[in-house]
């Protein structure tokens, strides 16, 4: 770099919303596929579906099916819910 000149680094940053027809798993407005790309949401399988719409369906440690250790934590949360 040439003595005297500063060096700048710019960031752009682009805003998406949903028209309805993207996927929108939790309902906020943003499609899951940018929720994922902008690190507001996780996708832990990778398969561009938030993680916290797939908890939903009883798969709570993401290995891809329903079994005995989701049944396991399913039972360690049972209970009263405590104020």
């Amino acid at each position: 770099m040439a003595a005297g000149r500063e060096s700048r680094q710019y960031c752009l940053s682009v805003r998406v919303w949903s028209d309805g027809c993207e996927e929108d798993c939790d309902s906020n407005g943003v499609p899951d596929d940018c929720d994922i790309a902008s690190g507001g949401v996780t996708d832990k399988d990778g398969d561009n579906v938030p993680d916290s719409c797939e908890y939903a369906r009883g798969d709570f440690d993401l290995d891809g099916e329903i079994g005995a250790a989701d049944l396991a934590t399913l039972l360690a949360e049972w209970g009263p819910l405590e104020p």
